[in-house]
């Protein structure tokens, strides 16, 4: 195995020297929002990403994209931070390379920002950094769900169960279970039921007890969720239309937001077609499918619902 590189070796470098046009998808001018990314505004870089992660409002290009988000990154943004390390880790439009992702993660994660601790923690757990090392995803996949991210409660409720990165705790197991299926996981329910099955009935009043008392940190907002952006940066378009069905109020996705959400169901493998905005038989079972691993309601529909978790997912 090579050595591991230094901190030093991996911290990344500003491409000062890049020419910032270069940056751009083809046919893309100066708007407002390239003209505030060039003069090094991090959101405006983050957004540059975000778009050209999508293909929203020009060429998707996800090379350009890491570029951008580097900038931002390097300015210690959490969220591009976040959005440089997926990917490294996933080696889109970069080479692979776990230890830069885990690197940006962990600053990210060490912001504040919640996915940023889930997904340093599955690294550790997975071995992508080397052999798996429980002790560090324990850590960081206690403090994801913490701060309620359910996926996280659910695997330290698997930690848990089976003493790996921490000492055995059932009642904890339990505990995590319970609150994973609260918040919707679905495999949570059955497991949760598995671990109290074997506890005597005052570790069962303990544990209930434990899901009772527990109330989730408030995430540092700075750190995961972004601010509003200027008006004159947004697309002309709108990625949903308020439209009126049958009196009552709805919300009616155009071709815009149709190929938005093919583009971002694409770019987390679900085969939804081509992103050419028309609404297809695969488009709709790449929904349902994404819809029902998501814990949302099987639907097949666009909504901001789903807008707003595909974005959540993707970037």
């Amino acid at each position: 195995m090579p050595p591991k590189p230094s901190e030093a070796s991996l911290a990344p470098s500003v491409k000062a020297a890049i020419d910032m046009n270069k940056m751009l998808a083809p046919g893309i001018s100066d708007t407002p929002l390239v003209s505030a990314a060039k003069a090094g505004d991090a959101l405006a870089q983050y957004e540059m990403g975000r778009r050209l992660t999508l293909g929203e409002g020009m060429t998707a290009d996800l090379k350009k994209a890491a570029d951008w988000f580097e900038k931002a990154a390097a300015q210690s943004m959490p969220q591009a931070q976040y959005s440089l390390a997926n990917l490294y880790e996933k080696g889109k439009g970069v080479k692979r390379d776990y230890q830069v992702a885990r690197l940006w993660y962990q600053r990210a994660a060490e912001s504040g920002n919640v996915k940023a601790m889930h997904n340093l923690a599955v690294l550790f757990a997975e071995g992508g950094l080397g052999k798996p090392d429980f002790k560090q995803a324990s850590t960081w996949f206690i403090k994801a769900a913490d701060h309620g991210l359910k996926d996280s409660q659910y695997n330290l409720a698997i930690l848990y169960a089976r003493g790996m990165g921490v000492k055995q705790d059932l009642l904890q197991s339990y505990k995590w279970f319970a609150i994973a299926a609260k918040n919707g996981d679905r495999g949570a329910g059955a497991k949760r039921d598995e671990v109290f099955a074997v506890l005597n009935a005052t570790q069962q009043k303990t544990a209930k007890a434990l899901v009772k008392a527990w109330v989730p940190k408030v995430a540092k907002p700075s750190a995961n969720k972004l601010a509003s952006i200027p008006d004159a940066w947004k697309n002309k378009a709108p990625a949903v239309v308020t439209g009126v069905q049958n009196g009552q109020q709805a919300f009616v996705a155009n071709q815009a937001a149709i190929a938005k959400t093919q583009s971002m169901l694409g770019a987390l493998g679900y085969n939804a077609g081509p992103a050419d905005g028309q609404m297809g038989p695969r488009t709709r079972t790449a929904i349902r499918n994404f819809q029902e691993v998501s814990g949302m309601p099987v639907t097949g529909k666009i909504d901001k619902a789903l807008l707003e978790a595909l974005s959540m997912r993707v970037i």
